[in-house]
């Protein structure tokens, strides 16, 4: 009898050990996990930048409309719309360089109930975030000069913003 008890005990702590030895991996995969979870946090902020100034460009165009027949309202724009491209466009290759290996997703829950609206940034929409982002500077910075001599700028002025809002999204 006292032998099966001790093998019983022995079993019982052979257990406890195996039970404290998982109880450890998951302490340590919690721990990596949270590890991830932070650098999920600064992947996001790459694709939260990029999605605010695609709302900000939106908002410029809503803004063109109300600011139209203004006389500085070329100025406006087209100043505003070269800040917020060069901050797209700083901050994807800031991504293209430092985060190459790595792809972030944002899922927004717009559009459809089951579905929502995915955003993914990976190596190769940097790149053409870069392409469209310098892009739009150098169109904005030609912009504020050209723009003086527009006679009706408020027929083109709202729809430049809102092209550029569409090439980032």
């Amino acid at each position: 009898r006292r032998r099966s008890r001790q093998q019983f005990a022995g079993t019982r702590g052979a257990a406890k050990n195996k039970f404290r030895l998982g109880k450890d991996l998951f302490e340590q995969s919690d721990r990596k996990q949270g590890i991830e979870r932070n650098e999920g946090a600064h992947v996001m902020a790459a694709v939260f930048l990029q999605m605010l100034c695609g709302a900000g460009l939106l908002g410029l165009a809503v803004l063109a409309i109300a600011l139209s027949r203004s006389k500085s309202s070329t100025a406006v724009i087209y100043g505003a719309t070269l800040a917020v491209s060069l901050v797209a466009f700083f901050g994807s290759v800031r991504w293209l360089i430092a985060e190459t290996g790595n792809a972030s997703d944002l899922i927004l829950p717009i559009g459809l109930p089951w579905l929502g609206a995915h955003f993914r940034l990976d190596a190769l929409a940097s790149f053409f975030l870069v392409v469209v982002n310098l892009g739009g500077a150098a169109a904005s910075l030609y912009g504020l000069g050209y723009g003086h001599h527009d006679p009706a700028p408020h027929r083109v002025l709202p729809f430049f913003p809102a092209f550029l809002a569409g090439m980032n999204l």
